[in-house]
């Protein structure tokens, strides 16, 4: 009900305009957490963005409010206007709103300036940082609408851009928004549209001679079809990846996804010996610094915690449940040392489910109901392919003969099965 709010319409209103009964408004109200159907969904989006802008930033407010109050009960509406006062409670959450204002804000200055320039080019730098930080710690949808902006400031300065070292600039800027934005359609099932940008942020690595960058892109094209069930293609890519990444942490990252096809495989013996090599790019990594793992870190960043998480699904894909276990763990040990406020919560969750799943594995369903709650629990928005995908094995795993006369596991599979039932991310039957 934030966007009706926000339009500052009857739920009458809000339901004439969007051609529905005016029960299933009032339905909404109260049931927070429902769906609409759909054609209804695609109404919404229409309506919004049809929108003014004052009514857009007051639909992003009353989200933001609306975040805060578990129980779905919705902010009156003096509690946010534009030029008003914002709830206390509420700064930190919405003062990311008045943040992407102002980048809109900054980009629109930048676009008129007469020149590109090194202020620009920072102002553009700063911001891939900042969407690449919040990447895990804040709704896909968001963030993918941030770095779609910064994607198109950045063509456009380009279009007029004459100096070959700015131009350059500009291109790794539209990389690096490709690549989030690519890394998010992965997250939220939109393979074809993933794909396709990770395809355009290769070519933009590629223009602009970002080896590092260029690796990244096709680490994550490589994971792409790694979740495609493409192997081949899989390998393809790391090939192409494993010939022109940097020693240290590039070079580190897209062995640890080659583990991974190579698990897909069924190719044990190839899987743990690029494992054996990735520990020695580890040690080299400390003395290798890399400007998307070191500088602009977050999305970019492959840590140890990420390392642990790739090894777990590889063990995982080869049916070793105490290998993946012990991975899945260190990853969960890892990820729990960072501080709360910068958690990420999909790679999180994937470990907690790839923890479950190993136990299964080894006919062990101790602790699964208490590793799985976080997980179960997430809120639709954040409930991606990736946790689908993962959620959708285990379920599978549920299923098999061993557990189908266990009450613990038919009431873990029911809770799995509802969780998946309740996501719009299509789940597949391979982990990210």
């Amino acid at each position: 009900m934030a966007l009706c709010a926000a339009l500052r319409m009857t739920s009458e209103e809000f339901a004439q305009k969007l051609g529905a009964a005016p029960r299933t408004v009032s339905y909404w109200e109260s049931r927070p957490a429902s769906k609409p159907s759909p054609l209804l969904q695609a109404a919404l989006d229409t309506l919004l963005d049809r929108a003014s802008e004052a009514s857009r930033l007051r639909f992003d407010l009353l989200s933001f409010e609306q975040h805060q109050h578990p129980d779905g009960r919705a902010p009156g509406s003096e509690s946010v206007t534009i030029l008003g006062t914002v709830a206390e409670s509420a700064c930190g959450e919405i003062g990311e709103v008045f943040m992407v204002a102002a980048h809109e804000s900054a980009n629109d200055a930048i676009l008129r300036a007469a020149e590109v320039g090194p202020d620009s080019l920072g102002q553009l730098h700063d911001q891939v940082l900042r969407v690449a930080r919040c990447y895990s710690t804040r709704a896909p949808i968001e963030v993918f609408g941030t770095a779609r902006r910064l994607r198109d400031v950045a063509q456009q300065l380009a279009e007029r851009c004459r100096r070959p070292n700015e131009l350059a600039d500009l291109y790794v800027i539209s990389g690096e928004a490709n690549a989030l934005m690519a890394s998010i359609a992965f997250d939220l099932g939109h393979w074809d549209a993933a794909v396709t940008l990770a395809q355009s942020a290769s070519t933009y690595a590629d223009l602009s001679a970002h080896s590092s960058l260029l690796a990244w892109t096709l680490g994550l094209r490589a994971s792409l079809a790694n979740w495609r069930n493409r192997p081949a293609e899989a390998l393809r890519h790391f090939e192409q990846a494993q010939a022109i990444a940097p020693a240290g942490a590039p070079r580190l990252r897209v062995r640890y996804i080659a583990a991974r096809t190579h698990a897909l495989r069924g190719d044990a013996e190839s899987a743990a010996a690029v494992l054996e090599l990735a520990r020695a790019d580890r040690d080299v990594a400390a003395d290798q610094p890399d400007v998307l793992q070191d500088e602009i870190r977050g999305e970019f960043r492959f840590d140890d915690a990420r390392a642990a998480a790739c090894a777990a699904a590889a063990w995982l894909a080869l049916g070793d449940g105490d290998q993946a276990e012990q991975y899945a763990i260190e990853a969960l040990a890892q990820y729990a040392m960072l501080p709360a406020a910068v958690q990420p919560f999909s790679p999180m969750a994937g470990a907690r489910i790839d923890t479950v799943a190993a136990r299964l594995l080894q006919h062990d369903l101790a602790c699964a109901d208490e590793a799985l709650r976080p997980v179960l629990a997430l809120e639709p928005a954040r409930r991606n392919a990736a946790i689908a995908g993962r959620l959708g094995n285990v379920a599978h795993q549920l299923a098999e003969p061993h557990w189908r006369s266990d009450p613990a596991a038919e009431q873990l599979a029911e809770s799995v099965t509802e969780w998946l039932a309740d996501t719009a991310a299509a789940p597949r039957l391979l982990s990210r």
